[in-house]
């Protein structure tokens, strides 16, 4: 469980308390540069989100290191997990089923491997850094110009965005 949250100290004392903590490692904070390391070094990710996110960056960042991912169906995180094609998606506050989900990813490891493929693929498709860099570009133009901001589809409409060459990393990070 890498980060340094609020909640890290409370997480630490649960593993603790489940007898769980000596297979569960807590890095803490990591450097940007370690991050693509950590999730290329996993089986797969889980984000058992419960609010509703408005988009799902940690799962479009796993899914850009080919990890499919495990996630709850919150807010916009359906939108970064194709439901068993890039990963699978679980109802929020059932934790029997996020990890019936796991587990059944885990028993099989060439569909864990397709759909880390597949959310490659994906990421690459839909998340282009180039496009999204671009986009970012002309909002801040646009805003310290004073002008009404388009939104990032009217301004991707406009423009031919780089395919990225494969194994650059993450592909997409906000």
């Amino acid at each position: 469980m890498a980060g340094q949250g609020d909640e890290a100290d409370a997480l630490r004392a649960q593993a603790v308390e489940l007898g769980v903590a000596d297979r569960i490692e807590f890095p803490g904070r990591l450097p940007h540069e370690r991050v693509v390391e950590l999730l290329q070094s996993l089986d797969l990710a889980v984000t058992p989100s419960t609010c509703q996110e408005s988009f799902g960056v940690a799962a479009i960042e796993a899914s850009a290191c080919e990890l499919p991912v495990v996630a709850t169906r919150v807010g916009g995180v359906s939108e970064a997990v194709l439901d068993g094609e890039t990963g699978l998606l679980v109802p929020p506050g059932d934790p029997g089923a996020l990890a019936d989900a796991c587990l059944e990813l885990l028993a099989d490891p060439e569909r864990r491997q397709r759909m880390g493929q597949a959310g490659r693929r994906f990421v690459q498709s839909a998340y282009p850094w180039a496009a999204h860099a671009a986009t970012m570009g002309v909002i801040y133009e646009q805003l310290l110009a004073g002008v009404p901001v388009q939104t990032p589809n009217m301004i991707l409409a406009g423009r031919d965005a780089p395919a990225l060459p494969a194994r650059r990393g993450i592909a997409a990070i906000f």
